[in-house]
């Protein structure tokens, strides 16, 4: 049987949905942002912290392949998101690779399982996390080729070994993340 006009209607409101649901202020993609070669353990990124001004905790813990399973808890200390992180070190840029597991907060930034690529500089006591400049972010990624579902503020939908290119084209211009950290994080507890 074929597909009519309806069905193809219908197909392109539900992308269009989607398209809205995960518009957001953070840069997502469906693909990590980076190859598994560029990935290290850091063991003092375990334990415990805390964003003062916002009142966020975050408990970073061991996960699997090399991976860390980060479980995040607001102000409230109600709302738990879980996520995977993968710590990914370019020059001399350390980078978090993060993908959304569950969540209990429905407002929350992520809503989809996509992935987030952030900056993170750190010591022994305290840690902030930038994500990328969403407002020179679209014309980047045009320029570079680098696809996104339907238009600016959608998710990418490049492939890793493209947007690896991509991040390390990018990774020198201090305009590629944004300067104000999204966690200035405080170590609260050791692993």
């Amino acid at each position: 049987m074929k597909p009519d006009a309806g069905y193809f209607a219908r197909i392109l409101c539900i992308l269009f949905l989607i398209s809205l649901l995960v518009s957001g202020c953070l840069v997502r993609s469906v693909h990590p942002w980076l190859s598994s070669e560029t990935a290290i353990e850091q063991p003092n990124l375990l334990g415990a912290w805390i964003d003062r001004k916002e009142n966020d905790h975050v408990i970073f813990l061991e996960g699997t392949d090399g991976k860390y399973r980060i479980l995040l808890q607001g102000d409230e200390l109600e709302d738990q998101n879980w996520f995977e992180v993968r710590l990914h070190r370019l020059d001399d840029s350390l980078l978090f690779d993060i993908l959304p597991l569950e969540r209990d907060d429905p407002e929350f930034l992520a809503v989809l399982p996509l992935h987030l690529l952030c900056k993170v500089s750190f010591d022994q006591e305290i840690m902030n996390i930038m994500t990328l400049d969403l407002d020179s972010f679209g014309d980047r990624a045009a320029a570079a080729g680098i696809a996104t579902l339907a238009g600016k503020g959608d998710p990418v939908v490049s492939l890793t070994e493209e947007l690896e290119t991509f991040v390390r084209a990018n990774l020198a211009d201090s305009t590629f993340f944004d300067p104000e950290p999204l966690y200035s994080l405080q170590r609260i507890a050791a692993r």
